[in-house]
């Protein structure tokens, strides 16, 4: 299991919150997706700011950070 999945099971657990698929909710936890979306989103963006919108527990925004 990946570090990234199991760290949402846990965060998920602790705060005793339940998703349902039925209404869509999905973590990305597939750690080379993080990645390369990480390095395709802060190529060439020197002078750009980068905006992450949407609830989660901030697997994007830890691998966007690592770009800084």
């Amino acid at each position: 299991m990946s570090t990234f999945r199991s760290d949402a099971q846990s965060f998920l657990k602790d705060q005793h919150l339940v998703l349902s698929r039925q209404y869509g909710q999905h973590f990305l936890v597939d750690e080379s997706l993080l990645a390369r979306i990480a390095t395709v989103g802060t190529e060439n963006s020197d002078h750009e700011t980068i905006v992450e919108i949407g609830p989660g527990v901030g697997f994007l925004t830890k691998e966007l950070l690592k770009h800084i």
